[in-house]
């Protein structure tokens, strides 16, 4: 995780330099998506999360990129089930996504990145408790 928020947290400013109105739309409907997941399942799908945080760099036209995306989301994806305690809260997920669109629509490298690192707060702040090995006893 500490490896993406580096790598996305340096790459959303780019992003601001010139997002076509198309990929904002994009973006713009995912969150969305991710609301009309909220109010009829609770959460937000991790696969509109995932198609999210791709369709962001999209405009980058890096191929490269893509695939290391693709492949932190992988990772995530077969440990995400024994380090996710559930406890999501999906409106500020949304509030969070959302933050980063506009950020990202106002040419705001700045907001960007700070909204970005937002973001990751809130994953590292559900996850952590997962992660953290109890000290063995002495």
């Amino acid at each position: 995780m500490k490896v993406r928020e580096a790598l996305e947290a340096g790459l959303v400013g780019a992003v601001t330099a010139g997002i076509p109105d198309e990929d904002l739309g994009v973006l713009r409907g995912l969150v969305a998506r991710m609301e009309d997941e909220v109010r009829d399942g609770g959460r937000v799908a991790r696969g509109t999360d995932r198609a999210f945080h791709l369709a962001l760099y999209a405009s980058l036209d890096n191929h490269l990129l893509s695939e290391v995306l693709d492949a932190f989301w992988a990772a995530m994806d077969r440990v995400c089930d024994d380090v996710d305690d559930g406890h999501q809260d999906p409106l500020a997920t949304c509030a969070r996504h959302r933050e980063i669109v506009e950020a990202v629509a106002s040419a705001d490298g700045e907001r960007a990145v700070r909204a970005m690192r937002t973001h990751f707060d809130g994953i590292r702040t559900r996850l952590e408790p997962s992660l953290t090995v109890p000290a063995s006893p002495r």
